[in-house]
């Protein structure tokens, strides 16, 4: 028997959180939310209403460009600190505070 994850890719909107919840429901390993500034809605703010919503399945951007956003706008997404876990990146394989001074 083979083990596999499924994933799915869905566009920022309105029922992107409510879709996370039921992916995570029907067993889905990971969301991703496609990007695009002058098509859909800040991606960022879809991932983070679907985190609040989930618990278990992995959520990131499936395509991100950071040319159709201000540097200030991307710089606020920025990792706080090195090795703290980046956008779609899994969170398990970073330390969860900043390094000791």
């Amino acid at each position: 028997m083979n083990d596999f994850e499924l994933s799915c890719g869905l566009p920022p909107g309105p029922d992107f959180a409510d879709l996370a919840v039921l992916a995570e429901t029907l067993g889905y390993a990971r969301v991703w939310v496609f990007d695009s500034a002058p098509l859909w809605e800040d991606p960022f703010v879809h991932l983070a209403l679907a985190a609040q919503r989930t618990s278990r399945i992995g959520l990131g951007t499936a395509v991100l460009i950071p040319q159709q956003r201000s540097v200030m706008a991307m710089r606020r997404r920025s990792p706080p600190w090195p090795g703290c876990p980046e956008i779609g990146s899994d969170p398990a394989s970073a330390p969860a505070s900043p390094p000791a001074s």
